[in-house]
């Protein structure tokens, strides 16, 4: 989140509208969050469940996926972000 001020005059001259900037920093934060070597979801999961984070990691996988795929379509194809205004 903090290179978003950074970023954002860069995606302005690229052309790349406000909405669609938000949604790809939101969505590149979570799969930030989900994988290490930050993974903060992880260390918050296996210190509330008790479970080994190899564990939580398999779990997540499907997860992990679908966000991937959700991030490259809204990258991709940026109507998708705007599809509900």
């Amino acid at each position: 989140m903090l290179l978003v001020p950074v970023l954002w005059p860069i995606a302005q001259t690229l052309g790349i509208g406000v909405i669609h900037f938000g949604m790809i920093m939101c969505i590149a934060n979570v799969i930030g969050c989900m994988t290490p070597p930050v993974a903060v979801n992880l260390f918050a999961a296996a210190s509330v469940s008790k479970l080994k984070m190899g564990d939580i990691a398999k779990g997540e996988l499907p997860f992990f996926l679908g966000y991937t795929a959700v991030f490259f379509l809204i990258v991709f194809v940026p109507a998708l972000s705007t599809l509900l205004l």
